[in-house]
């Protein structure tokens, strides 16, 4: 359906603004609505309408019966076509929501061509009635769906916001809920957990988490804690972890992307522990290279302890010394 509905708006004219659409629809609507008026003026056909309706009244119901019908008819699809060529210039317009609004428009059109064809029938009072009927099955059925629309006008502002798209890593920091996003809709996501189970989650409830989207960038930074022996050197132990960072496949270059300028590498000191030397290597990494994010994570933490022992760099581990004295 939604193809069916691209291939559609693809079809007109992109040139064509929306005011030639109105021009081109409606002028000769005035003209002809300008020859009827001259005449009935001019020939007085008013009587002869009065005439044919007070001998045949059902008749003349269905006249303008089927006035009002190829009327709403007309309307409906001067809205749709101007309404695409609208949207065409609103590239950000999801699909779905288009055709929720372009769903909207026709259903308001064809509600009042049928309370005016209630009127035709002088069905005034059963109008009346309907309205203060529907405005009491509003209430009990607004009070009865606030979960449901609250979910809709959620859903719509997540489609609108674009935080996150179908296949998305996203984090919801709240609910601490992390996953893949598998499915969209008005009502609710489906979020993939790692252990591949699914979680299915109300718009509402997302719509107020804050929303860490790990796939919104190419590149990311990885945090590395390494701790040597006091005993090491230092600065080697800095080249060799700089060495195996450079030489992985998933190391971005140095350079400027859509995050600014950035250095790829970088290995300092934070801390003097107990019985180590505290570093941490920062390294910016392509995730759509070599594995992913995981694998390029723990492939870097693995060559980095092989590269430092193949060096004789110690990585240290708590040891206990027991010191037995002599008659003890």
């Amino acid at each position: 359906m939604e193809e069916i509905e691209i291939k559609k708006i693809k079809n007109y004219n992109v040139r064509e603004t929306v005011g030639g659409i109105l021009s081109r629809k409606l002028i000769p609507i005035i003209v002809i609505l300008a020859i009827l008026i001259f005449l009935v003026l001019r020939y007085n056909l008013n009587s002869y309408w009065v005439l044919f309706s007070t001998n045949n009244p059902f008749m003349a119901q269905l006249v303008l019966i089927a006035i009002i019908w190829i009327g709403a008819v007309y309307v409906v699809r001067l809205s749709i076509e101007v309404y695409i060529k609208v949207i065409e210039r609103v590239k950000d317009i999801p699909l779905r929501v288009s055709m929720l609004i372009k769903n909207l428009i026709k259903i308001s059109i064809l509600v009042v061509a049928v309370i005016w064809t209630l009127g035709v029938f002088e069905l005034v009072g059963i109008i009346q009635g309907l309205l203060v009927g529907a405005g009491f099955a509003g209430i009990v059925l607004g009070l009865a769906a606030q979960q449901t629309f609250s979910n809709f006008i959620s859903g719509v502002s997540l489609i609108l916001d674009k935080p996150f798209k179908i296949g998305d890593w996203i984090h919801l920091k709240g609910k601490n809920i992390v996953g893949t996003v598998r499915t969209m809709s008005l009502r609710s996501i489906t979020i993939v957990a790692p252990d591949n189970t699914p979680i299915n989650l109300p718009n509402s409830m997302v719509d107020k988490e804050a929303i860490v989207n790990y796939s919104e960038h190419r590149l990311r930074r990885l945090f590395h804690k390494i701790n040597i022996s006091y005993e090491s050197d230092v600065s080697k132990a800095i080249k060799i972890i700089q060495e195996v960072l450079r030489n992985d496949p998933a190391t971005a270059k140095e350079g400027i992307d859509g995050q600014g300028y950035f250095t790829p590498i970088e290995v300092v000191i934070t801390k003097f522990g107990e019985s180590s030397v505290n570093m941490e290597a920062k390294v910016f990494v392509d995730t759509t290279k070599a594995g992913g994010l995981f694998e390029t994570e723990s492939r870097m933490l693995a060559n980095i302890k092989n590269a430092l022992t193949d060096k004789d760099i110690e990585i240290p581990y708590p040891k206990t010394s027991v010191i037995l004295e002599k008659g003890e």
